[in-house]
């Protein structure tokens, strides 16, 4: 299908990239084998390497991960030695944790004002939810904050908004979170990789 669309599109002369996040990285690591990109990036996946017989033939790959995925981070590791061991141009992006503030919220989340973005960091402050530096102590899927907001007399200007303040608490705390924060690097990835 993607080869009809190239064709039907007329764009065979262009360079051919592809990125996959979680079952979508697993999916570009094998789709690889078939078509001819000059690179991809799998984000937050490992790939499926230890099921294919990857040549030096295969794209230059760019892996974009939170190493704080223990398990994920000894297979990349794993992988970038025997890729590059066979001649094929890897390189990695790591993903780090990075601390709440008080703007926090509001400078990421469109619907939370700076007020209520401070009375959020507060409550996860005196919560426990954050160290003293404003580091998540656990996974923000892994934390009791609805209850804590909710006992804080903290009322969200519009429920769905709970979605993109744990999604925002999982990409600080670092552990398994598709980000669109290393875009900047990765497209400059791709771009070096033009020719």
């Amino acid at each position: 299908m993607i080869q009809w669309w190239i064709h039907k599109q007329k764009l065979e002369k262009l360079p051919m990239f592809a990125l996959g996040a979680s079952s979508g990285g697993y999916f570009v690591s094998v789709l690889a084998t078939e078509l001819q990109f000059r690179g991809i990036t799998l984000m937050i996946a490992e790939g499926v390497y230890s099921q294919l017989d990857i040549t030096k033939n295969y794209p230059s790959t760019l892996f974009v991960h939170m190493p704080k995925d223990e398990t994920r981070k000894r297979m990349i590791e794993k992988y970038l030695v025997e890729m590059r061991n066979k001649g094929i141009d890897v390189a990695e992006i790591k993903c780090m944790e990075f601390p709440l503030t008080p703007e926090f919220f509001a400078n990421r989340i469109q619907g939370i004002d700076p007020m209520l973005s401070v009375k959020l960091f507060n409550v996860f402050q005196e919560k426990g939810f954050i160290d003293k530096n404003g580091y998540m102590r656990d996974d923000g899927r892994a934390m009791p904050w609805k209850t804590a907001i909710e006992e804080g007399d903290i009322v969200l200007p519009d429920k769905s908004l709970a979605d993109h303040i744990q999604e925002e608490m999982n990409l600080a705390f670092a552990y398994h979170e598709m980000t669109s924060l290393q875009s900047q690097q990765i497209l400059d990835w791709f771009q070096s990789h033009m020719n």
